[in-house]
């Protein structure tokens, strides 16, 4: 027996959290194999065992923390000698490889015709690493079909159906409710015939999109600052193995920036895990104050001492909208500027649109209208449909108008985007938002669709509120608000008159925007609202 016990993790690094334990008593490895993964102050990392073996026993349990040294597990016949009378079993011999139950679709195919099939987490969009298993459709022993959806995955921005990309039967599921996977790691294991499993789809392939080699130039210059005497591949395919390109995709490694210390520069499974521990030991290039704003925050008083009191857990949903909207806090100096749009004629011809429209059409709304005029003021005024790079001091201008709508649902707030708006006539616009909104509300947006913004409309009107100020939408300039509209006297030729007037504020980045400038851009929004030809002439 053999006791393998957590090996160093870094300088400066004495414990950390065992967040997941992939191995069971019994199970046999292979050298290299991820046993554990490790939580520390600064990241996640894995645990390889260097030998091949039979798991005895494991001696730590989730959640647990551990120190440098101590004994995680022990195997039995180290060094890739398993004692016979502790080999694993077949697969054949092995309860979960029976034949599925009577009555299901692969009835027909014996244990010999059918394969195992490891049914991981595909990629979910850019910049996803993982999610929380939040629905399990599945059950051990069912049939299913190819494309059934199966689990459903909740991200930072939206809960997403996860379907079979093959049809068998389910023989394990390895994931529960509230469990966090990573791209690649299996959340079930299925049965397949031997037809269908060598040409069917790899979901694992799918994360290899989200980590693709940057360009040379930019590996290069990456890894010039993790030491290493090995040989960095700037161009070409990485020659790796198999197992290590897994291992890599699983840590979202780029391999063009590892250096390889194996014959030809071959990256190995070692060179992986020691840039990741070089990257943890690195000082964070942006920490700053304002790092230590977004995160630091004194404990809270206990508050079950003045009275009764619940706990519930935050979503991710929750999370990230107080992620993003404390960043463009603290890293945009922001002002408001307040103004009223007389839209009592835009609003009667609206209305007379929306009356002769064929029942069932999506609806010409006041957003919708918003979407046409902030389109119609941005491509005069440029610099509110950009972005401001202070690290390479660049002012971004984006020639494309893809306006952002808040919309609030049951889990928080998500904000769609309408791309090439400025291409889409009213009737368009008011489909898109329809569509859109439908999505964000039954949880049904994808990652695509709620990125590259250059614009954000949050209309308040249909809730109530005089005025309010909305926060910008981060790494946007500018955002409008709109409240609700109420008849209001006017002085119009000598005299008061009553008019619908309708609050609005436009908040916006005072680095790249004058308020001169921002007055300006109300000022003449206010006037696009007040001329109902203009807007209307393209529905």
């Amino acid at each position: 027996m053999t006791e393998f016990r957590l090996p160093e993790l870094g300088e400066g690094i004495e414990d950390g959290v065992i967040v997941e334990i992939k191995v069971q008593p019994g199970d046999s490895i292979s050298p290299q194999q991820e046993v554990f993964v490790i939580e520390t102050d600064k990241a996640s990392m894995p645990i390889e065992y260097p030998h091949a073996g039979v798991v005895e026993s494991i001696a730590v349990k989730a959640g647990q923390r551990v120190k440098v040294g101590q004994i995680l597990a022990n195997f039995a016949g180290a060094n890739g000698k398993v004692p016979e009378k502790q080999a694993p079993k077949t697969n054949s011999e092995s309860p979960k490889s029976e034949a599925p139950p009577k009555n299901s679709d692969a009835e027909s195919a014996t244990v010999a015709e059918l394969n195992t099939f490891d049914f991981v987490l595909p990629d979910l969009g850019e910049g996803i690493d993982s999610g929380v298993v939040v629905g399990i459709a599945a059950k051990v022993g069912e049939s299913v079909e190819k494309d059934q959806e199966l689990f459903t995955i909740e991200t930072d921005k939206a809960a997403m159906p996860i379907p079979a990309p093959v049809a068998g039967v389910v023989e394990a599921i390895l994931v529960k409710e509230g469990d966090r996977p990573k791209i690649g790691a299996t959340l079930a294991k299925m049965k397949v015939s031997s037809q269908s499993s060598p040409t069917a789809p790899k979901p694992a392939s799918a994360p290899t999109k989200k980590v693709a080699p940057a360009p040379a130039e930019k590996s290069v210059t990456e890894t010039s600052s993790t030491p290493s005497t090995g040989v960095v591949n700037a161009t070409g395919p990485v020659p790796a193995s198999p197992s290590t390109r897994k291992y890599a995709r699983e840590h979202q490694v780029d391999l063009n920036q590892v250096a390889g210390t194996a014959r030809g520069g071959r990256v190995t499974s070692e060179d992986v895990r020691t840039f990741i521990r070089a990257k943890m030991n690195q000082p964070a290039a942006t920490s700053s104050a304002v790092g230590s704003a977004l995160f630091s925050a004194p404990p809270m008083p206990d508050f079950s001492k003045y009275g009764p009191i619940v706990k519930k857990p935050v979503s991710n949903i929750r999370k990230k909208i107080a992620e993003n909207l404390s960043l463009s806090w603290h890293m945009a100096p922001a002002v408001n500027q307040f103004d009223l749009a007389d839209i009592t004629d835009l609003e009667a011809g609206r209305k007379r649109i929306v009356d002769a429209m064929p029942k069932g059409t999506a609806k010409i709304t006041m957003t919708v209208l918003a979407i046409k005029a902030v389109v119609a003021a941005l491509k005069e005024f440029p610099h509110f449909n950009a972005s401001l790079d202070m690290q390479n001091g660049e002012v971004i201008y984006k020639e494309y108008y893809h306006i952002g709508i808040a919309v609030d649902t049951e889990r928080g707030l998500v904000v769609p985007v309408i791309r090439d708006a400025d291409k889409k006539t009213i009737r368009d616009l008011a489909q898109s938002v329809a569509a859109l909104a439908d999505k964000a509300r039954s949880g049904k947006l994808t990652p695509d669709e709620m990125r590259g913004g250059t614009f954000t409309i949050t209309n308040l009107g249909g809730i109530g509120g005089t005025a309010f100020s909305p926060i910008i939408n981060y790494p946007e300039v500018a955002i409008l608000g709109l409240s609700r509209s109420s008849i209001q006297p006017a002085y119009r030729d000598n005299q008061f008159v009553a008019r619908l007037m309708m609050p609005l504020c436009l908040t916006y980045d005072h680095r790249i925007i004058d308020g001169a400038d921002g007055a300006r851009f109300t000022t003449r929004l206010v006037q696009l609202f007040s001329d109902p030809i203009r807007l209307l002439m393209e529905s």
